[in-house]
């Protein structure tokens, strides 16, 4: 859907957000001072706020979007949240076979770090409103996991074998981005659901490395 969104565009810059998130009103203003200050990066992104509360919704919060909750250091970074970035046309152009076979941002953004092309980071905002059953996120979690280790290249089967400690690496890292950003408190109180999330990505994932993608399409 983005890309076929973005045959319909024909600006200099391109800006992106994910349902269930609403941009701030100074939203495309604080990317295109981005893009102009940091003219060498290919894609700008920026934050993903939420409003505190059930245990459910902060769960996934932090599991989608934790690790760019404000505040975020502005400048280059090695990744931006598919949910709120833009992307200098140019540099998306020259990625057309990427974007014709339907592939994830995160496909892009990695080939890009393996040639030196820059992403950033810039202080726009957008704020998730989390409206997702358990059983939705569940099951978004394992497709989600399921298609990233199908993209990935590598030895598959060393991948799936390591799969049954990801659940605990991953809370790992996300418990140590949420005590930079002082939420740690917050982040305690959803432990439960970010543990469940991240072992059903964490399944996804040994599922992709070992079966491939999944066969249909589901929009979430």
């Amino acid at each position: 859907m983005r890309w076929a969104a973005l045959r319909a565009t024909d600006r200099e810059l391109v800006a992106v957000v994910e349902s269930r998130c609403i941009p701030a009103p100074d939203w495309l203003n604080q990317l295109a001072e981005a893009h102009a200050k940091h003219s060498s990066a290919a894609g700008i992104g920026g934050t993903v706020s939420a409003t505190p509360g059930s245990r459910l919704a902060d769960g996934h919060y932090f599991c989608e979007y934790g690790h760019f909750a404000p505040p975020v250091e502005c400048g280059p970074s090695p990744d931006v949240s598919g949910a709120n970035l833009s992307y200098k046309r140019v540099f998306l152009e020259r990625e057309r076979d990427l974007l014709d076979a339907g592939c994830w941002e995160t496909l892009i953004h990695l080939r890009w770090r393996d040639r030196g092309i820059p992403l950033a980071l810039c202080p726009a905002e957008v704020r998730f409103v989390n409206a997702m059953a358990l059983t939705t996120i569940l099951r978004q979690r394992f497709d989600y996991g399921r298609n990233y280790a199908a993209s990935r290249r590598g030895p598959k089967l060393l991948f799936a074998a390591a799969s049954p400690i990801l659940p605990f690496l991953l809370t790992f890292r996300l418990a140590r981005s949420a005590k930079g950003k002082g939420l740690t408190q917050r982040f305690r109180r959803a432990l439960g659901y970010v543990l469940l999330f991240n072992a059903a990505w964490s399944a996804g994932e040994a599922f992709g490395y070992l079966f491939g993608a999944t066969r249909d399409s589901r929009i979430y």
